[in-house]
């Protein structure tokens, strides 16, 4: 197994000087953090192309199971996500919704739109590789393989739950459930309700918490059981905070 976690899109934005000069020449009219970004995100490119070089070299490219993903969005100075909402650190699309790229034996090419998360990887992977999965170690994920085979995932919804302050763009403590098109975020600080059809409104530009007040309270209803169910934690007031 072979488990790579690059620093390259992080920050300090650092890159080699000849793709920093490719981007200049390319796009002059960006800033120069963009044209270091776009290096380094080429120095990635390269980087997995020596391994997949190196698999077939080896005679094994065909067999082995490769899954590409991101943690989470791009950085807000550097990247657009159009027509995403937000960047890292928020609960919206730009900030959550990261590319997914999963190769391997009995896999045919294509997309699927079909929400997954990150939590699928471990299961998926004993699942490729024949072991027995192990519930009680990935009790959010679900094995990706039948979803490979043209099966339908038997996942009801996808929860979130950060109760934390971060410094980035569009970030506030939140929990989030996605449960089919339908998206509600719940902010603590300050406290707010949204709801949003994704299938109509990928943007997040229309809250519809007002106007849907059954469902907006179905899914609270859900995702305050979800936390229970997880002992989630709470977030609690700072008694050393000073304004």
């Amino acid at each position: 197994m072979l488990y790579m976690s690059y620093y390259g899109v992080h920050t300090p934005f650092q890159a080699k000087e000849d793709k920093i000069k490719k981007y200049a020449q390319k796009t002059p009219y960006f800033p120069k953090h963009r044209h270091i970004y776009a290096g380094m995100i080429e120095s990635i490119d390269d980087s997995i192309g020596r391994v997949i070089a190196t698999l077939k070299k080896k005679g094994v490219y065909e067999e082995t199971l490769i899954i590409f993903t991101s943690d989470n969005g791009g950085n807000a100075k550097a990247t657009d996500h159009t027509p995403l909402r937000g960047n890292k650190g928020s609960y919206y699309e730009g900030g959550i919704r990261v590319p997914f790229l999963l190769k391997g034996p009995g896999i045919k090419p294509g997309e699927n739109a079909t929400p997954i998360n990150s939590n699928d990887v471990y299961p998926t992977v004993l699942k490729s590789l024949g072991h027995p999965l192990k519930p009680n170690q990935h009790l959010a994920g679900l094995s990706l393989v039948p979803f490979t085979r043209n099966q339908a995932l038997n996942r009801d919804a996808l929860y979130w739950h950060f109760p934390h302050y971060n410094r980035h763009p569009n970030a506030r403590p939140s929990s989030v459930i996605r449960k089919g098109d339908w998206k509600l975020i719940f902010s603590y600080d300050p406290k707010s309700i949204e709801l949003y059809n994704l299938k109509n409104d990928l943007s997040e530009k229309t809250n519809l918490a007002d106007k849907n007040p059954t469902l907006r309270d179905q899914l609270l209803t859900d995702l305050e059981g979800w936390k229970k169910s997880v002992k989630a934690e709470e977030m609690t007031p700072n008694p050393q905070f000073a304004k």
